[in-house]
């Protein structure tokens, strides 16, 4: 018998680094030795820009986020959405990506924001909240938003809506702020983030700080991970990578084998899916030295004699119906 709440949908709102692609520097170059083409062909308003049958380049990306959209089937009540919708990482992008993949999708609501770390990129667009909370008038509840105890006081330093009351926030902040509830991430720990559905938090190395991974169940019990910054996997974490389904993975570059100091690069997220082996990797954060066609055909060769693997990048809109 299947579970009446249950993973119906996995949408990539964002799957890029921190600094986005296109990046606004790469356009204004003006000498050919400086010519990026990977942002000049993702430059959304590049009309000269001819993409064949892809009306929206595949190399267009911004900060990392991800929608689960789950099945709601305990709701009686018509005038409720039959889905819970939770975001993973609401960066300074976040804004622009409700904006484009929202509407087309359908999601009219958020129940809960899940926080890997108090980067720029993941938690910048905790502001933007505010046009999905009871004071722009939505349904009157407040919206979780979960974040491990170590993000906790710089990510509250910044947006003092969970310190004070709504009240005394709008005072300090002229009006027109979110309704956030905070709660505590728990590594280890399993969370039912909405009712009957549950995500377990793990922490990996992302340079001079941590950030969390999360693991989570499709509808048939798929084995599922989340990992999008990391540059070192402890030893404590490492059985959330067996046995998977679907492994979404950081890879920043590919630069004649240069390290990166907070993410995995190429040659890092290949040794790492090779020890695991997921069936099915997704990478994600990959910065304007990555395109979307040669990194895949790169991908392809690589695991061309290992058929039990399968790895290629995500890309923003990536849905992954279940």
């Amino acid at each position: 018998m299947q579970k009446q709440t249950q993973l119906s949908q996995l949408i990539v709102l964002g799957c890029g680094s921190s600094d986005g692609v296109p990046r606004v520097t790469c356009l204004t170059k003006k000498t050919q030795t400086d010519y990026c083409k990977v942002c000049h062909e993702a430059n959304p308003f590049n009309k000269s820009q001819k993409l064949g049958n892809d009306e929206r380049s595949k190399n267009f990306r911004r900060t990392i986020s991800l929608l689960l959209k789950i099945t709601n089937s305990n709701s009686k009540d018509q005038t409720k959405s039959p889905f819970y919708h939770i975001v993973i990482d609401v960066g300074k992008f976040f804004y622009a990506s409700a904006m484009e993949w929202f509407p087309q999708y359908d999601i009219t609501h958020l129940d809960s924001i899940i926080l890997s770390h108090n980067h720029a990129d993941a938690c910048f667009g905790i502001d933007d909240l505010r046009d999905w909370s009871k004071h722009l008038g939505q349904d009157g509840t407040m919206i979780p938003v979960y974040m491990h105890k170590k993000d906790e006081h710089k990510i509250t330093e910044q947006f003092p809506y969970f310190e004070s009351s709504v009240q005394e926030a709008k005072e300090k902040g002229g009006g027109g702020v979110p309704a956030l509830e905070k709660r505590e991430l728990i590594d280890g720990k399993p969370i039912e983030i909405v009712p009957n559905f549950y995500i377990q938090a793990f922490i990996v190395n992302h340079g001079q700080v941590d950030s969390l991974g999360f693991s989570f169940e499709g509808p048939n019990h798929e084995k599922i991970v989340w990992c999008s910054d990391v540059k070192f996997v402890p030893e404590k974490s490492l059985s959330f990578f067996e046995n998977l389904d679907m492994l979404f993975l950081d890879l920043v570059y590919d630069l004649n084998h240069k390290q990166h100091s907070s993410h995995f690069n190429y040659d890092d997220s290949i040794t790492f899916i090779r020890k695991h082996k997921p069936k099915q990797t997704y990478f994600v954060g990959m910065n304007h030295t990555v395109d979307y066609r040669t990194m895949n055909e790169k991908l392809k060769k690589e695991f061309e004699h290992d058929q039990n693997i399968k790895a290629e990048l995500a890309y923003d809109g990536l849905v992954v119906q279940f």
